[in-house]
């Protein structure tokens, strides 16, 4: 009888983060507790003008997707902030395209008005120039005047207004040079 030599699992000495998990809307809480990932992430300080230093974190799990969070502490469960984007490269009439696609962006209330999405958007263009990417783009609810206002002042244009299910909704993009 073969004997089969099993070997330990190296441990992992990275530091593990919560993967990109479903979130509670009211709460910015991860809905599944269970789900970590060891997907490589960095993060760095930045200074907010009202609470002082706060991390904020871009976990990568792949060249393709990722997530820019923003925290008190980095270990804190409290998410002031919170982005997910994607990388996606379609084929067009004239060649490729590669943009950087983001969504779910949510920022507390009591963190509104402190700068939190001005940094995750300087994040957001440094990993779209990062991965070559020709456009950021994005759906808002036509409804979101505020949304839609601070987009523009990003310097963000409405390219299509699709209707989907009687919901308006805009398709904006802005060119990277």
């Amino acid at each position: 009888m073969n004997k089969i030599k099993l070997t330990p699992m190296p441990k992992f000495k990275g530091k593990i983060i919560a993967a990109r998990i479903p979130v509670d809307k009211n709460t910015f809480r991860p809905l599944q507790r269970s789900v970590f990932s060891r997907a490589p992430y960095y993060s760095y300080d930045i200074l907010n003008s009202t609470r002082g230093p706060m991390k904020l974190i871009v976990h990568k799990p792949d060249a393709k997707r990722g997530t820019i969070t923003i925290k008190e502490k980095e270990h804190s469960h409290t998410v002031a902030g919170i982005v997910q984007f994607d990388i996606i490269t379609r084929d067009t009439i004239k060649g490729e395209r590669t943009a950087l696609d983001f969504y779910n962006l949510k920022v507390q209330p009591e963190y509104l008005q402190e700068g939190l999405f001005q940094q995750m958007y300087a994040e957001m263009e440094q990993i779209a120039r990062e991965a070559r990417a020709s456009v950021i783009q994005l759906q808002v609810n036509s409804e979101n005047t505020v949304a839609v206002t601070i987009y523009k002042k990003y310097g963000f244009k409405v390219v299509r207004v699709p209707d989907l299910h009687g919901l308006t909704v805009y398709i904006m993009e802005k060119t990277l040079k």
